[in-house]
């Protein structure tokens, strides 16, 4: 999968200065799996590759976002049946990803410093997820994950440019578990027409605060 997003303009301010604003990103998503002739084990691997740009022009200025980056996150997905029958079925999975984040350099020309900042980790999210056929038509499905960094780490250079200037060198090191997230829904498919919804809440969150409803419509070819 190739996705390019592109958004560019100019914003004349009142003092007669014009700024160019330059946003874009490009994602690039491979992947291979044993779909659909698994029958026992599933499996995906991929690797997505993001670069997202934001910055804005002002004469000689140049400033950058603090967002503008490049990624690369290798991933692989392991699941597996563990109850079936007929109408009903349980699975179990494994998500495993290993994003790789180098955030673009921040100049500031008049102190001469220059900051660079830069992530990865490895985080896995266990999940299970059900489904229960009620009618030839009507299915309810649910499930649950929970999100863990195993280990992550962010390195940050600081350097200054003048002369006899120097570069100082920040990291840390986090293992923490993040959340768990628990959604359910419902879905009406005739022929090749399909119909779903459901909601998906953070359960490490306030009552309902994470909320989410979500609809869709889709044909299957």
């Amino acid at each position: 999968m190739l996705e390019l997003k592109n958004v560019s303009f100019n914003v004349d301010t009142d003092n007669g200065t014009e700024i160019d604003q330059s946003k874009w990103e490009l994602i690039i998503n491979a992947e291979v799996s044993n779909s659909p002739s698994a029958k026992d084990i599933f499996w995906a691997g991929g690797l997505t590759f993001n670069r997202h740009a934001d910055s804005q022009e002002s004469g000689s200025n140049e400033m950058v976002n603090p967002n503008a980056r490049l990624s690369i996150t290798p991933r692989f997905n392991l699941g597996m049946p563990v109850v079936g029958s007929e109408d009903a079925r349980i699975l179990v999975g494994l998500n495993t990803y290993i994003p790789i984040v180098f955030y673009d350099g921040i100049e500031d020309k008049a102190a001469q410093v220059e900051d660079s900042y830069s992530t990865f980790g490895l985080h896995t999210v266990p999940n299970i997820f059900g489904e229960y056929a009620i009618s030839e038509n009507w299915i309810i499905y649910g499930g649950a994950s929970f999100d863990w960094k195993i280990f992550g780490y962010a390195g940050e250079d600081i350097e200054t440019k003048a002369p006899g200037g120097n570069t100082e060198e920040l990291s840390s090191i986090t293992m923490k578990t993040d959340r768990t997230n628990a959604n359910a829904g419902i879905r009406f498919q005739y022929n090749r027409l399909v119909l779903e919804a459901s909601v998906a809440d953070n359960l490490g969150s306030s009552s309902w605060s994470g909320l989410i409803g979500n609809f869709a419509a889709f044909i299957n070819f």
